[in-house]
Order: C-alpha cells, then sequence, then structure tokens
C-alpha cells in the first residue's frame, strides 16, 4: 500500500508539472515572417537605420547617411514608398543626423543633432526648435516634447518642452531610480555615466508616461504632469538570460564601477531590450538578443507583450533566424488587426537591408 501511495503521489506531482508546463508553453506564440519588398529607386535606398516607427498603415525608416526619414505605405507583402522628410543641411526644413522619430496627431517630430523638426505627414515643413543637451529617448505627445538627457547638474531626468521650444517643466528625479554615483567610473565622464544608467526609452499610452530603461528593467510610470504613480522591476519576470544582464550592469555601473580606459573607449552593450511600443492595453518590448549565459547570439527573435496594468508578461512571440542575418539596430514597430499583432523589424544581412513582417501563427482570440 505504501509503495501504491507513492506512485500515486509521483502520478499527481508529474501531472502538476505537466499541467504547469502546459500553462507556461500556451503564452509561448510562434511567429511566421515575411520579407517586405521595397521597390529599387533612388528615393528608397537607403545605408542607415537609426530609428523605426509604425504609425497607422505606414511605416517610417530614419536615414541619418543621407538625413531624412522615408515614409512607406504598409501594402500586403510590400512597402511602396511615399514621400522623404528632410535633407542635409540647416536651413528650414533641413535635418542633420537623425536620430529618433516620434509620432502624435498626423505630426512627424525629428530629432537630429541640432533640435526637433515638425512636419506635416502631407511632407510640409512646419517648425524647428533648438535641443543640444545630450538625448537619451523623446517622445511627442499632445503637442508636448518629452525629452529624456543627461545632465548631471540637474535633478530630474525628463525636461518637457512646447512644440516653439518653450520649457514648460521637468520631473523624474534621479535619484528615485538609483543612487547616481559620478566618482567610480575610471574613464567615464558624468555625462557619459548618466547616459549608460539611464538609458531609458519614453512612451505613452495618452493616460500616463512610461520611461523603461533598457539596462536595469524599471518601468516608473508618471502622469502626463509630471507626478510620479510607481517604479517597478520587471527584470524576473523576463527569464534568467536578462536577469544575468541587469545583475551584470548592476556590478559594472553600480557597484564596482567600469574602468573605461582599461576596455579602450568600449561601453559593454548589455541591454535587456532594445526597443518598445504602447499599443492599446498592453507594452511590447523587442528583447536583446545576445545571451549573455551562453555569450553567443540567439539565432531567434523574441518580443514580450506585458500588460499595462500590472506589467506582468502575458506572451513570449519568437520567430527563427537564419544565420546569415541579424538584427539591425534593433527597432521595430507594432501594427494590431484581427489575428493580433504584427511586428516590423530590420533585419540586415549579406544582401543589405530588410524589413520583416512578423505575424503570429495562431489567432490569439482564439487560444
Amino acid at each position: 500500500m505504501k509503495t501504491k501511495g507513492n506512485k500515486c503521489q509521483f502520478i499527481l506531482i508529474f501531472l502538476f508539472f505537466l499541467n504547469s508546463a502546459s500553462f507556461i508553453l500556451s503564452d509561448q506564440v510562434k511567429l511566421a515572417r515575411t520579407e517586405l519588398i521595397i521597390e529599387n529607386i533612388e528615393e528608397t535606398y537607403f545605408r542607415s537605420i537609426a530609428d523605426l516607427e509604425v504609425y497607422e498603415d505606414f511605416l517610417f525608416i530614419v536615414d541619418n547617411d543621407y538625413d531624412r526619414v522615408l515614409q512607406f505605405l504598409i501594402k500586403n507583402k510590400k512597402l511602396e514608398f511615399i514621400r522623404a522628410y528632410g535633407r542635409s543641411g540647416q536651413k528650414p526644413g533641413d535635418i542633420e543626423l537623425p536620430i529618433q522619430i516620434s509620432i502624435w496627431n498626423d505630426t512627424l517630430a525629428i530629432k537630429d543633432q541640432l533640435g526637433v523638426s515638425f512636419f506635416d505627414l502631407d511632407g510640409s515643413y512646419k517648425n524647428r526648435f533648438r535641443l543640444f543637451s545630450p538625448m537619451i529617448s523623446f517622445l511627442f505627445w499632445n503637442n508636448s516634447i518629452y525629452h529624456a538627457y543627461a545632465n548631471p547638474q540637474k535633478i530630474d531626468l525628463i525636461e518637457v518642452f512646447s512644440t516653439e521650444g518653450e520649457r514648460l517643466y521637468t520631473f523624474g528625479e534621479k535619484k528615485s531610480f538609483f543612487k547616481m554615483n559620478y566618482s567610480f567610473k575610471k574613464g567615464m565622464s558624468p555625462v557619459s555615466t548618466e547616459l549608460v544608467i539611464l538609458d531609458c526609452i519614453l512612451l505613452s499610452d495618452g493616460e500616463f508616461i512610461y520611461c523603461m530603461n533598457r539596462r536595469f528593467g524599471t518601468v516608473a510610470i508618471f502622469t502626463v504632469s509630471g507626478e510620479k504613480i510607481s517604479v517597478t522591476n520587471i527584470i524576473s519576470q523576463l527569464g534568467k538570460n536578462e536577469e544575468s544582464k541587469a545583475n551584470e550592469n548592476i556590478n559594472l555601473f553600480l557597484k564596482k564601477g567600469y574602468d573605461l580606459n582599461a576596455a579602450k573607449n568600449k561601453i559593454p552593450e548589455i541591454y535587456i531590450f532594445r526597443d518598445a511600443k504602447i499599443v492599446d492595453n498592453y507594452i511590447y518590448i523587442l528583447v536583446d538578443s545576445h545571451n549573455i549565459l551562453e555569450k553567443k547570439l540567439n539565432s531567434y527573435v523574441e518580443i514580450k507583450k506585458i500588460d499595462k496594468k500590472n506589467l506582468r508578461v502575458v506572451s513570449t512571440y519568437q520567430a527563427a533566424m537564419p544565420d546569415d542575418e541579424r538584427l539591425f539596430m534593433f527597432h521595430f514597430g507594432v501594427k494590431i488587426d484581427n489575428k493580433g499583432p504584427n511586428y516590423f523589424v530590420d533585419v540586415y544581412s549579406e544582401e543589405g537591408f530588410k524589413i520583416y513582417k512578423f505575424q503570429p501563427l495562431i489567432n490569439e482570440d482564439k487560444k
């Protein structure tokens, strides 16, 4: 009887773990990928992708080699060229080394090394204002520019400007994120220290501003007027590899200190995720492909879907990558259809740049 009881107990335990594993697997969503064909004409040739955004049915590529932003219509398996914004120079309508874009209410904001320029989506230039502080991230929302920047002389991380360049207010006290220590980073200036430690992406869902740290996994939420709602670390949900990266960053930049001189001026690119978007009720993050545990690049694209209400991961999406391709600048766009989220990702191969659309193999609403 005792043996039979032990056997039954073992079966129950096995079934429990089997059911648990099934639950975990149900949140693993495989992605099919489709290359989007770009017409081979002079206007569509680009040599770099500094940023990538999807807005409604359009995909935007920031080409900082040619000082412009390209707009394409997403049309089945093609990207149909619409227009280019900007050109090299310093006159009105010119841009110089564009870094990032943000789109709100049919207006395109382009951050370059000179400031922020605004264009209507019909291509018309509106205005520009100067902004030189070392940028970490920026966001255009509700006729305001939210600008996370590095300046050790300032208490707050984020400053807010009108579209005319008037500084309205600041928020996001730096010490509420980390205890900043500028003295033990060998060879690193206070500015470069902030650029590393406070590296974040700014997002908005129309009600709140989200500041998502790419190296430590901290998510800070503020009202649009700058009142802090919460600061949460999500790293424990993202996996052992991501936890190891966060711990390595803590040791290098918050505890031990990093010797930039000994490293020949190279700051390690230990990122948990590279890009993030908010669509409807969810935050989507593009997980970094470097596997710090196995010291190699992962052979797949991985995107996690996070419920913005409780900051819990609800789905993980993956798609295999061929050996001769790699994620380029780790930017992506998200568009929702009746099958779920569609992801648009830039990839570099021996043939050059490619844009892929990744789609769930199943309809998530019918799982």
